[in-house]
C-alpha cells in the first residue's frame, strides 16, 4: 500500500445521518453488520478483459465506489472521495468439482467476506468474485458495504454495468453511455445540510411523546452472540395480494401503509400493548435535485413507525393513523435515527427491528430486456443484506407479493419466524375481508392453532374420586392398610388405624364444644403429628381448618383468626394469642385424653365443602385467605401424571405450617396408603443432619423450595442419591444447581413444579431430563388442571407470545375470605369450558413449541428504569450463571424517586463487582445491569423456605455508586474532560452514564477518537459495555498496557486531520489507503 497525498483526493464531505448510524454500528461490532452480497447467476460466455474494464469504468463513473471513511482525529466523521481506485476482482474456476462442493466453497467465501471485517479507511468498499461453475455458467458475487449504496441503486447499477460491458465488447468509449454526467453523492449531502434540524427534532419529540415500552420480538434472546444469518420467505398468494392492493386503493392509502398497519397490529398482540414502535427504511431522494433518480449512494434513512391506538379501534382507523403519520413525517424524515431516538427514553434502543417495503423487486428478466448484443444472460438475482438488527422484514410487492425475513438465528428461533409469517397471512386475510374489524377481535390464531393450544397442550380429563371428600378417602385407606405407618416423627410412628382413632377423639371433642359444618378451627402447631390429627378431626365434623404457624408475628395471627371468625383454636404448645376474648383454646394433649361420648361424625360432606384456609401475602400489605375445598385437594393427589404414590413411599413433611406444600406432603401420603415423615426445623436447615435424615428414613419423595434446594445443592449435591423423586418449586429454578444435582444423583427423578395456593399447591410440572443453560420450563398442566396464556383482553395467545398464565380445572379454590371484589377480579369464568373457572396467576409466561410453559416473571415485579421495562428475574437468572456465584438475588428498589436494580450475591469463591459486570455485560443490554452489588454470607429465607425480601430491603454493604462524586485520578479526569467537551455539559461525575447525559452513537465515535489523541486506547464496544465513567476508566486502566501496545503499532496508518478540515484536504493529510 502506497501513501497518497491531497492530489489523489477528489473531494471530502460529512456523512449523511444514515451513514453516521451505520458507521457507529460498524465500529462497535466485532463483525460488520452492514455487509451486502449481491449474487447474479449468469449463463453464456464472459470475457475476462471486458468484465474487468466494465467494472473499473463503473467505479470511475461514481464517486461512492471510490469513497473511504475517516473517523479518527476529526471533529466528526468524514467521507473522502479518491480520484482513482482499483476494483478488486477475484476469479475462480470451480467447474471441475461437484455442484455440492461448488456451493460449499462459494458459501464459505461469502461467509469469509461477511465476517472478515472491512477497514472503512483502508479497504475498498466494493469487491467482486466470479466463480465459473460450468462450461457456460457463472456465479458473480458483488460484495460492498452498505455505507456507500442503498438497495434502490442495485437495478441501475447492474443495468449500467451491462451497458458498459456491451460497450467494452465493441471497443466503444464508456462516455457514450449517457448524454449528461451522473449526479454525485455530494449533491445529496449538500441538500441535507440545508435542512432545519431544530424543527425536525421538535417533530420527533412530539411524535415519540408518551412511549413507555420498547416494542420487542417475542422469544428473542437478548445479549451478545454471533450473527447467524438466515432467511425465510412467505408468498402471500395472487388472490390475497390483489385483495390487499384493492384495500389500499379503496381506502386511498399506499400499499406500504396497509402492510405496515398489519404488522403494527401483530406487534400490538405480541407485546400486549396499544402503543408499538418499529423501524422502517424510507427513500430520501428529493425530487428537486436534478438527476436524483440516477444518483448512486446511500439516500435512505431509518425512521420509527408508531401505532398508538386502543384495541377498540378498527383496523381501518389504525390504517388512517399510519397513513397520516407518513404524510406528516415527510418533511422531517431526514433526521438521523440517533437524533430521533434521543427524543425518547430509549436513546439507542427504541427500534428492535425493521419492516421495509420493496415496490420494485430486482428481477433478472428486467435486466435481460433488449440485450441481444451480450453473449450471456442473467438467470437469477439474490440479495443478502445484514444489519445491526436481529430481524429485518421486507415486503416485496407484485402480482404474488412475498414477505421475506432476514434474521439472526442465534437470537430468534426459525420456528418463531415461520409462525410470524403465518400470523401475517392470517391477519391479512381478516382485514381484507372486513377492514372495520376491531383490532381486539383480530386473532393471530387460526382455528387449528386454537384447537391445538386448548386441547393438545392441556391434559385430557381423567377419572378420579371427584365425588368423594377427603375423610371418605382416608377411611377407605384405613380399611385397606390399618397397620401401615401413616405419620412418622423421630423414632415414633402412628398407623392409619391409630390416626383414625386419635382424629375421631379430637373430632368428638370439637363437636362437643359446638364446632359444626362451615366453622373454621385454628390449628396452632409446628410440623407434628398433632397438626395432622387436628386437620383430620376438623374435616370429620364438616368444618375447615386454618393452619397457624407459631413463627408468624402475633399481629398477623390475630388478623387471620379475626378474618376467618375463628372461635376455637387447637394448640400443641401455649400460644401467644390466648387472650382473645371471643376465642377458646384447647391443647391437643387435653383433647386426646378427654372423655367423650359417642358422636356420629360427619363423613358425607360434599366435595365442594371448605377444607382449609391458607393465607398468602397481599400486594396491599393485607394477607389474603385462600379458601380450598375437598375436591381441590383430592385432584392434587389422585390419579395424577406428575407423581405416582405407592404404599411403600415415604414422603418428606418439610413445609412450614402456613405453606400450602404441606397439602401435598400430608394428603399425597394419607390418601394413597404411604407415610409422611416429619423433619424438625433444626434438621432441615443443617445439611449434614438433613442428609442423614433422608438416608435413615429412606425418603422417596420430596418437595423443596428453590431457595432451600439451591443451598443444599451447593453444599452436598449427593444427598438426594437415594431419593426416588424430588420436586423443586416456589421460585424460578437455577439451572446451575439443578445440573449439579443431576450429575451427582443420576437416578433421581427431578421435576420443576409450579403452582399458586389459589390452584391448590401444584398446577404444572416439568420432568428435568437433561442439563439446562437457559431457563427451565415449568411444563404442562397436571391431571385435572388446565392452563392458558391470555392477553389483556383475555384472548388466547399464540405459542411464544408472553401473557398472563390462567390456570383452571378442579384445583381452582373457592376464592378469598371476605374479599368479594378481589375474588371476582382474580377468579373468572373459563371462556373455553362452560361452567368452569380460571385463576389469574399474575405470572408472565409463554408456551414453547413443545407445549411446555416457560416462566418469565411476575407481572407486578416488572419495573421501568430510565424508560426501559425490565424483569429483575431475567437479570437474576444470568447473574446466577456465573460459576463463582453460589446464590444470587436481583431486586428493584427505589431511593429518592429513582429506581435501580440491586444484586445480592453469595460468592462460592473470591469475586468482585468488576468481574460480575464483565460477565453480565456480555449477556445483557447495559440498561439491565444492576446499579449496586452486595456480597452476603447467605441469602435470608422465610419460614416457608422462600427468599426473605424484607431482610434485603436495605443495601447490606456500600454501593458501587456515590452520586455526584468528582472524577479521581488522571484517567478519570481526562475522560471526564472529553465527555464534557463532546457532550457539551457543565460537569461529569464518576457515576454518570454516557448515554444518560446526552451520549449517542456519533458522539461515541468522537469520544473514542479524542481519547486516542491523548494516548488512551479503547474502542466503541468498551464504551457501550461500560457506559458509567468510573467503570469505563477502570477498564481502561486494567487494559492500558495491551491497548497502548496494540494501537501504537497502527498510529502511522491513521488519517491526520485537524478539526477545521471539514471541506478541504491540507498538506498534512497522509495515510496508508489502498488505492
Amino acid at each position: 500500500m502506497g501513501k497518497f497525498y491531497k492530489e489523489q483526493v477528489q473531494d471530502m464531505y460529512e456523512l449523511s445521518p444514515m451513514q453516521k448510524g451505520m458507521l457507529y454500528h460498524s465500529l462497535e461490532s466485532e463483525r460488520d453488520p452492514y455487509h451486502i452480497r449481491l449474487r447474479i447467476c449468469l449463463t453464456g460466455h464472459i470475457e475476462r478483459q471486458f468484465l474487468e474494464r466494465s467494472l473499473q469504468q463503473l467505479v470511475n463513473m461514481h464517486d461512492v465506489f471510490r469513497t473511504t471513511f475517516v473517523y479518527e482525529k476529526v471533529k466528526q466523521p468524514l467521507q473522502v472521495v479518491l480520484r482513482e481506485r482499483t476494483i478488486r476482482i477475484r476469479w475462480e474456476d470451480l467447474s471441475s468439482v461437484s455442484p455440492l462442493k461448488q456451493q460449499a466453497h462459494m458459501e464459505h467465501s461469502s461467509r469469509h467476506a461477511r465476517n472478515n471485517k472491512i477497514h472503512l479507511t483502508k479497504d475498498p468498499l466494493l469487491s467482486v468474485m466470479l466463480f465459473k461453475t460450468g462450461k457456460q455458467s457463472f456465479i458473480m458475487d458483488w460484495h460492498f458495504h452498505h455505507l456507500i449504496l442503498d438497495g434502490w441503486c442495485f437495478a441501475p447499477m447492474l443495468k449500467q454495468w451491462l451497458d458498459l460491458y456491451s460497450l467494452c465488447s465493441k471497443d466503444i468509449e464508456s462516455s457514450r453511455i449517457t448524454d449528461s454526467p451522473f449526479p454525485q453523492y455530494r449533491t445529496y449531502i449538500d441538500w441535507l445540510r440545508g435542512k432545519n434540524q431544530s424543527m425536525a427534532q421538535n417533530y420527533w419529540k412530539q411524535f415519540l411523546n408518551g412511549v413507555e415500552k420498547r416494542t420487542d420480538i417475542p422469544q428473542k434472546n437478548d445479549g451478545v452472540y454471533d450473527y447467524n444469518h438466515q432467511s425465510y420467505a412467505v408468498d402471500l398468494g395472487v388472490n390475497l395480494s390483489r385483495q390487499l392492493v384493492h384495500l389500499a386503493k379503496s381506502k386511498r392509502v399506499t400499499l406500504n401503509t396497509v402492510y405496515q398497519t398489519i404488522w403494527a397490529v401483530i406487534l400490538q398482540q405480541y407485546n400486549q400493548s396499544d402503543d408499538v414502535v418499529f423501524g422502517t427504511v424510507i427513500s430520501d431522494r428529493p425530487a428537486h435535485i436534478e438527476g436524483i433518480e440516477r444518483m448512486f449512494g446511500l439516500c435512505i434513512n431509518t425512521v420509527p413507525i408508531r401505532l398508538n391506538s386502543s384495541r377498540h379501534c378498527s383496523f381501518q382507523q389504525s390504517l388512517k393513523k399510519i397513513h397520516n403519520q407518513s404524510l406528516q413525517r415527510q418533511e422531517y424524515a431526514f433526521l438521523s435515527l440517533a437524533d430521533i431516538q434521543k427524543q425518547s427514553p430509549y436513546t439507542g434502543h427504541l427500534i428492535s427491528h425493521l419492516f421495509t417495503f420493496d415496490h420494485a423487486p430486482l428481477l433478472a428478466e428486467h435486466l435481460n430486456e433488449h440485450r441481444k448484443d451480450l453473449k450471456f444472460k442473467v438467470q437469477d438475482i439474490d440479495v443478502v443484506e445484514t444489519t445491526n438488527y436481529d430481524l429485518n422484514l421486507t415486503l416485496f410487492s407484485g402480482e404474488n407479493a412475498s414477505l421475506k425475513f432476514n434474521y439472526n438465528a442465534n437470537a430468534i428461533h426459525p420456528t418463531l419466524i415461520k409462525q410470524m409469517g403465518e400470523h401475517f397471512q392470517h391477519v391479512a386475510d381478516i382485514v381484507v375481508d372486513n377492514p372495520n374489524t376491531p383490532v381486539q377481535d383480530i386473532s393471530l390464531l387460526s382455528d387449528k392453532e386454537k384447537e391445538r393450544i386448548i386441547t393438545s397442550f392441556n391434559p385430557r380429563k381423567q377419572v378420579y374420586s371427584k365425588h368423594k371428600n377427603i375423610i371418605q378417602l382416608f377411611h377407605e385407606q384405613v380399611q385397606q392398610t390399618p397397620q401401615q405407618e401413616a405419620v412418622v416423627i423421630g423414632n415414633h410412628s402412628c398407623t392409619y388405624e391409630d390416626l383414625k382413632q386419635k382424629s375421631d377423639q379430637v373430632a368428638a371433642c370439637l363437636h362437643k364444644e359446638g364446632v359444626r359444618e362451615g366453622h373454621v378451627v385454628g390449628l396452632f402447631a409446628e410440623r407434628s403429628l398433632e397438626l395432622v390429627i387436628g386437620m383430620l378431626a376438623t374435616l370429620k365434623i364438616g368444618a375447615a381448618y386454618l393452619p397457624l404457624d407459631p413463627e408468624l408475628p402475633v399481629e398477623r395471627l390475630r388478623f387471620m383468626i379475626d378474618d376467618c371468625d375463628v372461635k376455637i383454636i387447637l394448640e400443641k404448645n401455649k400460644s401467644p394469642i390466648d387472650d382473645l376474648e371471643h376465642v377458646r383454646s384447647f391443647s391437643f394433649s387435653h383433647l386426646l385424653t378427654a372423655a367423650t361420648s359417642g358422636v356420629d361424625l360427619k363423613s358425607d360432606d360434599s366435595p365442594a365443602s371448605l377444607a382449609y384456609i391458607m393465607y398468602t401475602s397481599g400486594s396491599t400489605g393485607r394477607p389474603k385467605g385462600v379458601m380450598v375445598e375437598h375436591r381441590n385437594v383430592i385432584r392434587l393427589v389422585q390419579n395424577t401424571n406428575y407423581v405416582t404414590i405407592h404404599h411403600q413411599d415415604r414422603i418428606l413433611f418439610a413445609g412450614s405450617v402456613g405453606f400450602d406444600a404441606i397439602t401435598f406432603e400430608i394428603f399425597s401420603a394419607l390418601l394413597n396408603g404411604a407415610s409422611t415423615h416429619v423433619v424438625p426445623k433444626h434438621v432441615l436447615l443443617d445439611v449434614c443432619n438433613f442428609s442423614q435424615f433422608l438416608s435413615e428414613h429412606k425418603i422417596t419423595k420430596i418437595f423443596l423450595t428453590t431457595a432451600l434446594f439451591n443451598q443444599l445443592a451447593q453444599e452436598r449435591p449427593t444427598m438426594f442419591s437415594q431419593v426416588d423423586q424430588l420436586f423443586v418449586g416456589g421460585e424460578a429454578l437455577s439451572p446451575k444447581h439443578i445440573n449439579r444435582v443431576r450429575h451427582a444423583c443420576p437416578d433421581l427423578n427431578l421435576c420443576n413444579i409450579y403452582g399458586p395456593t389459589e390452584n391448590t399447591t401444584f398446577s404444572t410440572f416439568f420432568p428435568i431430563e437433561k442439563d439446562y443453560e437457559q431457563k427451565i420450563p415449568i411444563g404442562k398442566p397436571i391431571h385435572h388442571s388446565t392452563a392458558y396464556v391470555l392477553g389483556q383482553n383475555r384472548e388466547l395467545l399464540p405459542v411464544g407470545i408472553p401473557g398472563e398464565l390462567h390456570v383452571g380445572g378442579d384445583g381452582v379454590a373457592r376464592g378469598y375470605v371476605n374479599r368479594p371484589e378481589m375474588t371476582a377480579e382474580r377468579f373468572i369464568a373459563n371462556p373455553f369450558i362452560a361452567n368452569e373457572r380460571l385463576y389469574r396467576t399474575g405470572d408472565l409466561v409463554r408456551w414453547t413449541n413443545d407445549g411446555d410453559l416457560e416462566y418469565i416473571g411476575r407481572l407486578d415485579h416488572q419495573v421501568k428504569i430510565n424508560g426501559y421495562r425490565i424483569e429483575p428475574g431475567e437479570v437474576q437468572f444470568h447473574l446466577c450463571q456465573h460459576p463463582d456465584v453460589k446464590e444470587g438475588i436481583v431486586l428493584a428498589k427505589t431511593e429518592g424517586g429513582k429506581t435501580s436494580l440491586y444484586a445480592y450475591i453469595v460468592p462460592a469463591n473470591e469475586l468482585d463487582e468488576m468481574t460480575l459486570k464483565d460477565f453480565l455485560s456480555e449477556r445483557l443490554p447495559h440498561y439491565m445491569l444492576p446499579a449496586r452489588y452486595s456480597f452476603l454470607e447467605e441469602i435470608p429465607l422465610t419460614s416457608n423456605g422462600k427468599i426473605d425480601h424484607k431482610a434485603l430491603s436495605t443495601p447490606l454493604v456500600k454501593t458501587t455508586k456515590a452520586r455526584g462524586n468528582k472524577p479521581r485520578g488522571e484517567v478519570e479526569k481526562n475522560v471526564a474532560e472529553i465527555w464534557r467537551n463532546v457532550l457539551e455539559v457543565q460537569d461529569v461525575a464518576r457515576n454518570d452514564n454516557f448515554y444518560e447525559i446526552g451520549g449517542d452513537s456519533i458522539k461515541a465515535v468522537q469520544i473514542i477518537s479524542r481519547l486516542r489523541e491523548r494516548g488512551i486506547f479503547t474502542d466503541i464496544r468498551e464504551l457501550f459495555r461500560y457506559p458509567v465513567l468510573s467503570e469505563f476508566c477502570r477498564m481502561i486502566e486494567n487494559k492500558k498496557h495491551s491497548h497502548q501496545s496494540n494501537h501504537k503499532n497502527h498510529q502511522t496508518k491513521t488519517v491526520d486531520l485537524s478539526d477545521d478540515e471539514l471541506k478541504a484536504i491540507t498538506e498534512d493529510l497522509k495515510t496508508n489507503i489502498q488505492p
